[in-house]
């Protein structure tokens, strides 16, 4: 017998509330987190911090990169899709945070907004289909394998691949610091409005203020009722 309706959406914003009180998005204050500024210093998450030290102990592993390969076809403009993936960029400061260790050995996080997302395009259009295919493999197995610097690398790369008339792969490699599987329908939904010309105004509610800057609580209904519709795509 299928679930009634309401039994569903009331488990659903349980589900919810549980997820923002296991990672610190919960507030005493406002649900509306606080504003932070480029180039201040904040420690990390625990969630960041598992990430953080995970990859401090290995900087050659791989095993947290978050890494698709897209497979596009038809008409592509590689500019207002690399314009796309900047908006997306410029409006949440995670993808434009490193992190770094003070002086007493404490981990932190700093974002700038002073950056540009690397965006290498390869033409493989002159080669064979069986060359592309072959090239295309060896392009995908080498940028999924390289680990990211955290002190120093955006954690978020692209790749975008000619292959032919209208046959384009766009490699995306992201750390999981950074990533999870709440991020894909974001994703997917501000990528694709910001290539079709409709460019969000102002930021996005920022992890760092919501997950760091307040005080960790049991997330109260505002708390679950903002954070619903705020991850919502629209």
């Amino acid at each position: 017998m299928a679930e009634h309706p309401r039994t569903v959406q009331e488990r659903r914003r349980e589900l919810l509330r549980r997820r923002i009180a296991e990672s610190g998005l919960a507030t005493t204050r406002s649900a509306r987190p606080d504003a932070v500024r480029a180039g201040e210093r904040h420690p990390l998450s625990p969630g960041q911090r598992r990430m953080w030290f995970l990859q401090a102990m290995d900087a050659d592993d791989v095993t947290l990169n978050v890494c698709v390969a897209y497979r596009l076809t038809g008409p592509l403009d590689g500019e207002r899709l690399r314009a796309a993936f900047d908006d997306l960029v410029a409006r949440h400061t995670i993808l434009r945070t490193v992190y770094g260790v003070d002086s007493e050995g404490e981990p932190y996080q700093v974002f700038s907004d002073d950056v540009e997302i690397s965006w290498p395009t390869v033409d493989l259009t002159e080669l064979s289909e069986a060359e592309r295919a072959r090239r295309t493999a060896a392009l995908a197995r080498a940028e999924f394998g390289r680990p990211f610097d955290l002190t120093t690398d955006l954690p978020l790369r692209t790749t975008l691949i000619h292959g032919g008339t209208d046959e384009f792969v766009l490699l995306f490699v992201a750390h999981h610091i950074c990533w999870d599987d709440d991020c894909w329908a974001v994703f997917a939904a501000e990528l694709s409005a910001a290539y079709n010309g409709d460019r969000r105004r102002g930021d996005a509610p920022q992890f760092v203020a919501a997950g760091v800057l307040q005080t960790a609580a049991e997330p109260t209904v505002a708390d679950v009722g903002y954070w619903a519709d705020t991850l919502r795509p629209s």
